[in-house]
């Protein structure tokens, strides 16, 4: 036994490391249908770098490289490194993103859906938001199901009405009993539907689906009746990973004393980490000092020791906005 493994013992290692690469070209390739392997793989180690010159990147997307257009579209928005931000053009965003969902780039489908719902460089369009967010999430596009997720939370909110204590969805006395029990079914359903995809947008790494979710949690629209604790632990957990809303949200609600008490301490404290991701340093460092105003000294260093413990526990703001020029996201 020892000499058969002796003699087995190299084409064990090199199994081994062939079950490494396979996994690796695995997950930078996820989304590639396998017959479109070889030109995705010459496309990124040979033509194309998303730390190209910009004259570059625009001549290669003029000739219909999607991957050119993707990195161009990307690099006009506030959403890529510093270093590499061409300009905030909007309209050149969502130009070049069209461009490269029409050639069937996963990922660009998932982000051209995002900014159809938001209206970013082009008119609010949730019919074609859906359409783009259901193709990407036929190939695991996270976006896409945080995209399919808010569509549906907007339906459920447009059936519920307005937003009560108890969570239940209005009816209005207009409606006869048929009628508001319809009402009250597709509720159920939407409601359910923005749960679903929103979980899935999450187990596939979307960072906005976590705070999406805990805002939903907050005004009752997941679950049917508002959690203000499953909100607080979603809320947390997307500001700890880079998600300036979510931090700024749960500085409010320990100040607000309507989803937790008080506590300027802890308030103070997410305001530090709203400070490290806000794009309106200004406006946050203004609030910042408010609050500062409320706390004695002992509780100021408390807060201040507390958020430098999380933010060892954060990801750059570089590595942030690096992963995500990946295509494959």
């Amino acid at each position: 036994m020892l000499r058969l493994y002796v003699k087995s013992r190299p084409y064990f290692m090199a199994a081994c490391v062939v079950l490494v690469a396979w996994f690796n070209l695995w997950v930078h390739y996820r989304s590639v249908p396998w017959f479109d392997v070889p030109s995705e793989t010459f496309e990124r180690c040979c033509k194309v770098s998303p730390d190209a010159a910009a004259g570059e990147l625009l001549e290669k997307a003029e000739q219909k490289d999607s991957l050119a257009a993707y990195f161009y579209a990307l690099r006009h928005t506030r959403y890529c490194p510093k270093d590499l931000l061409i300009k905030l053009d909007p309209e050149v965003a969502f130009k070049y993103m069209t461009q490269a969902a029409e050639a069937e780039r996963p990922r660009a489908m998932a982000v051209l859906s995002l900014y159809h719902l938001k209206g970013i460089g082009t008119g609010k369009n949730p019919e074609k938001a859906k359409t783009w967010a259901e193709k990407a999430a036929g190939h695991r596009q996270p976006m896409a199901h945080r995209v399919l997720g808010e569509i549906h939370m907007l339906e459920a909110e447009s059936l519920r009405g307005t937003t009560l204590a108890s969570g239940s969805p209005p009816m209005t006395a207009s409606l006869n009993p048929t009628d508001q029990l319809r009402r009250a079914s597709a509720y159920a359903k939407e409601s359910r539907l923005a749960e679903d995809h929103l979980r899935q947008a999450i187990a596939l790494g979307d960072l906005g689906a976590l705070r999406i979710l805990g805002m939903a949690y907050d005004d009752g629209l997941i679950g049917l009746i508002p959690n203000h604790r499953m909100a607080a632990e979603h809320l947390s957990r997307a500001a700890l990973r880079g998600d300036a809303e979510a931090a700024a949200a749960m500085s409010r609600r320990f100040t607000a004393e309507i989803q937790a008490e008080r506590d300027l301490k802890l308030s103070y404290a997410w305001k530090l980490i709203e400070l490290r991701l806000s794009r309106d340093r200004e406006k946050t460092f203004a609030e910042l000092r408010m609050l500062e105003s409320r706390l004695t000294v002992a509780e100021k260093l408390a807060a201040q020791d507390q958020a430098a413990q999380w933010l060892a526990l954060m990801p750059s703001e570089e590595d942030t906005a690096r992963a995500r020029l990946d295509p494959d996201r």
